[in-house]
């Protein structure tokens, strides 16, 4: 548990990413060419990519966050990032299908239609995506 004076800010984290990419030993796949059941192409970040930029949003990683305070943190990054609890991590790695009673926090209708409904899943406590994903079909159609 960190106390708020060892809190850190957003600009301490971002820069406190390298500034060139880290992948020089070896080649790691970055994108992912995905066709929809409409038969157009997206392409789909992997998390090697994610995990060289900087985390989505550093308000998705606190567990008290207002909807503005995401939704003015999630405007600064292309993707929307789902929050989930920390629990639910175990299921996900293990290739379970997030449900709704796990999320903390879902984006706004808008920004799931930017998006395509391809979303980033971080941890409430850890910002860095741990998993990409596409948001189901039907309930995009039902949300959005």
């Amino acid at each position: 548990h960190l106390s708020s004076s060892s809190a850190i800010t957003h600009e301490e984290l971002l820069k406190s990413y390298p500034t060139s990419w880290p992948y020089q030993q070896s080649t790691q796949p970055i994108l992912l060419e995905m066709e929809d059941p409409d038969r157009k192409v997206h392409l789909i970040p992997l998390l090697p990519l994610l995990s060289a930029l900087p985390p989505p949003s550093f308000a998705a990683a606190t567990a008290k966050t207002t909807a503005a305070a995401l939704a003015t943190a999630q405007t600064r990054y292309r993707i929307p990032d789902v929050a989930i609890h920390p629990q639910v991590t175990k299921y996900l790695c293990r290739g379970a299908d997030l449900m709704k009673s796990g999320m903390r926090s879902f984006p706004a209708p808008w920004a799931l239609r930017q998006s395509k409904g391809v979303v980033t899943v971080s941890v409430i406590g850890n910002p860095m995506v741990c998993a990409v994903g596409m948001v189901d079909r039907g309930l995009f159609r039902e949300y959005c």
